[in-house]
């Protein structure tokens, strides 16, 4: 335990050292969101390389950089045109992000399907799910920092939630956890922990949520609204972070592999940690949406 935790704490600290800065400068976490998406993709077409599925080295790394093309919407001829509609260019970075995803999903698959035939039909479908898989995510991640009022805290809101999520969970369940909820795919796993998340996930937002929205804690959480929207927007970010990290241990279980990387002791590599801020990522992009609509 002693070494998951040490290692967790430094990864934290290199995080930040990313994230901190974009208060200033958005291009620095971009600059880490581009490593972890190149990372996760090796990692991802080593596990699959062992059912015989890696991915196409080069259409997939162009399908996991295309998570880049929100910043189309930072060109000043774009944000002039969309400046008039509400949330207009964080309706229009979310939009090239899924055409582009789900077009280039479609080209390489086809163009594996023409050089090889029928037959790799299976690797073909790897590989459209595996860089949408990484891709879309860090898209939204994209739209959140660039386009939307708050960005930076929002993305910060993404990062963290599944990690306090899932430290909350680990503790509840190694001290609590008696009933198992997924051990067909994560045999550690217990409803206690699970139930510990969802705290997690309500704690979280209830620290960022008055920050985003220009409260104090004391003024903020004098409304039942805010409350509410603490609770609600906790729960389901804690299910998101949790749903990604039973997708992943579901993927590692069926590649025969145990931890998608080996460089970060106790916690695997860069998808291990990123998994479930796959799932938050987007889940956070429509509450911070949704806050933006209602606010």
């Amino acid at each position: 335990m002693n070494q998951r935790i040490m290692t967790g704490i430094l990864f934290a600290l290199s995080v930040a050292a990313f994230v901190v800065p974009g208060y200033w400068w958005p291009v620095v976490p971009l600059i880490l969101l581009i490593l972890v998406v190149c990372l996760s993709r090796n990692e991802l077409d080593r596990a699959l390389t062992g059912r015989l599925l890696g991915l196409p080295p080069v259409l997939s790394r162009i399908g996991v950089l295309l998570f880049l093309l929100p910043l189309l919407t930072m060109l000043p001829q774009v944000k002039d045109l969309v400046a008039p509609i509400q949330l207009g260019q964080t309706w229009l970075g979310l939009f090239l992000l899924m055409v582009g995803q789900i077009a280039w999903a479609a080209i390489m698959a086809l163009i594996l399907l023409i050089q090889h035939g029928p037959q790799v039909m299976p690797r073909a479908v790897a590989a459209a799910v595996a860089t949408t898989y990484l891709a879309f995510p860090f898209g939204t991640a994209v739209v959140i920092l660039m386009t939307l009022e708050q960005g930076w805290l929002w993305l910060i809101v993404a990062l963290v939630t599944p990690w306090l999520s899932d430290v909350l969970a680990y503790f509840t369940g190694y001290f609590l956890g008696r009933h198992k909820i997924v051990p067909q795919i994560s045999p550690k796993k217990t409803v206690e922990g699970s139930l510990g998340g969802l705290v997690g996930g309500m704690l979280a937002l209830s620290l960022a949520l008055p920050l985003i929205n220009g409260y104090t804690y004391t003024s903020f959480f004098d409304l039942p609204a805010h409350w509410l929207a603490v609770i609600a927007g906790g729960i389901v970010l804690s299910v998101a972070s949790q749903l990604g990290d039973w997708l992943a241990s579901g993927i590692k279980r069926w590649c025969d592999v145990k931890d998608f990387g080996a460089y970060l002791p106790g916690h695997g590599g860069t998808l291990d940690r990123f998994d479930s801020v796959l799932f938050t990522l987007p889940f956070t992009l429509l509450l911070a949406i949704w806050g933006q609509i209602a606010g």
